[in-house]
């Protein structure tokens, strides 16, 4: 039943114990609990999963491995946790009739419960989740919905049966102008991208849950264990000089960054050639609202002024936010101070910016036109400016940066990450991309010659 555990530093996540769950959450354990144990749990299901629960949260506060698969390992709980009050705050809690799987961190299905739903539920989820997914479906699960648009995370989703009677449901925290959006950890309320963890993102959408997150300082990793894969990591040593050209480039960059904070200038002199054009087929212009005639209209010098307003704008949102927002643990989403007027009405400016900032925003996102396009740029760029200039100011505390960057570093594997991704396509060859993860910051980088390049970059 368990899947494989990721290695955490325990305890970093605190589960509550069985009378922190919610009376739904509660009646939805039980479900699984007759599905699963049968004539085991007796005559009374609901003590049998009261134990259940509290025996799996003790193993698993305490950092210890469930010694039997009757018990949920962390991943298995802070799953239930997470998809079940997404489901509650969504209105379609009561139609879940059981819960047959309870899936964690493992190689397929991870991060998501299984189970039916009443005749009427499958059309209550369709209007819940009025969202379509593009060539979405696998296997039975043909139908599938997400109760927010493209770019709104957290976004619950639902994927069903076509007689909309069995499901499998989770939550997609990541935004798809994230280039590890599809990692396994997309769905994993524990993981932690761009400058804000899963769980304030989940809390601030759906509400408080039993699961705290503790603020842990990693050490510097080993060389080796910057290989994350199994796969990888037996062949690191002849990777390692490569690992470290990428650790090298990434590190000037963000140095130069921090310094100039534009990518004026670092895109000309640090990006590999065409890397324009492999950022375009990530589909990230398509994401952020350009329309395919728009995009393919664009010579390559005005595809580049976009990515980097887009990028000045987020990395600098991201550095702004950490200086006077604590992202850490429960006490989540409380300002230090207000945002400054002037970067507000550059927020509210553009649909495209209040639904990358706001994640409960509902807008129309297209821009079919040079002038929308225009229009989109002049307000990133406002709202770039005002960050530049408080930041250039020191505005904010660093203790708090500090803080932040504690918080992210203790919700990853390693402070620097790096991994081969799918090889991408130069000239004919394929070459390999080098992700480094660093704070707000996520890189990624191929061999160009004797050299690294920046091929692309990564927002939370």
């Amino acid at each position: 039943m368990n899947g494989d555990s990721l290695s955490l530093v325990a305890p970093r996540f605190i589960v509550g114990p069985w009378d922190r769950l919610t009376a739904q959450q509660q009646r939805i354990f039980i479900t699984y609990v007759r599905a699963n144990f049968g004539g085991e749990a007796g005559a009374d299901p609901a003590a049998f999963a009261t134990r259940l629960w509290n025996d799996s949260v003790s193993i698993a506060n305490s950092g210890g491995t469930p010694g039997s698969d009757r018990l949920l390992n962390l991943s298995r709980l802070t799953t239930f946790v997470g998809v079940t009050s997404m489901w509650e705050k969504r209105n379609v809690i009561d139609q879940v009739t059981v819960v047959t799987n309870i899936n964690g961190d493992q190689p397929s299905g991870n991060f998501r419960l299984f189970g039916e739903l009443a005749p009427t539920g499958g059309e209550r989820v369709k209007k819940e989740f009025d969202h379509s997914i593009a060539g979405s479906g696998h296997n039975d699960f043909s139908v599938s919905r997400r109760e927010q648009g493209l770019l709104g995370q957290p976004n619950g989703q639902f994927s069903m049966t076509k007689d909309l009677l069995r499901f499998d449901s989770d939550v997609d925290y990541r935004r798809l102008l994230n280039p590890a959006h599809n990692t396994k950890d997309n769905s994993d309320i524990r993981a932690f991208d761009g400058s804000k963890s899963h769980l304030q993102r989940h809390i601030g959408r759906y509400g408080g849950v039993p699961l705290t997150m503790q603020d842990v300082l990693l050490g510097p990793p080993s060389a080796t264990d910057l290989f994350v894969a199994a796969d990888i990591a037996t062949d690191a040593a002849p990777e390692m000089a490569t690992v470290h050209q990428a650790r090298a480039v990434t590190d000037a960059f963000i140095a130069r960054f921090n310094t100039t904070l534009t990518l004026d200038g670092l895109f000309e002199e640090m990006f590999a050639p065409g890397a324009i054009q492999y950022i375009k087929s990530t589909g990230l212009f398509d994401a952020l609202g350009l329309s395919e005639e728009l995009v393919n209209s664009l010579s390559e010098a005005e595809l580049v002024r976009v990515f980097k307003r887009l990028m000045d704008f987020y990395y600098l949102h991201n550095l702004y936010e950490m200086r006077t927002e604590f992202l850490g643990v429960i006490t989540l989403g409380e300002r230090t101070q207000e945002q400054p007027a002037e970067i507000e009405a550059a927020l509210g400016s553009v649909p495209q910016l209040r639904a990358l900032v706001n994640e409960d925003a509902s807008e129309d996102l297209a821009v079919d036109t040079a002038a929308e396009l225009d229009e989109l740029l002049a307000a990133f760029e406002r709202a770039a400016s005002a960050y530049r200039e408080r930041l250039r100011a020191g505005e904010g505390r660093a203790e708090l940066f500090r803080a932040n960057v504690r918080s992210i570093n203790s919700q990853k594997e390693n402070p620097y990450r790096v991994e081969t991704l799918d090889a991408e396509v130069a000239d004919g060859a394929p070459r390999n991309i080098y992700t480094v993860e660093q704070g707000v910051f996520t890189v990624q980088l191929v061999q160009a010659g004797a050299d690294m390049k920046i091929i692309g970059l990564g927002i939370g």
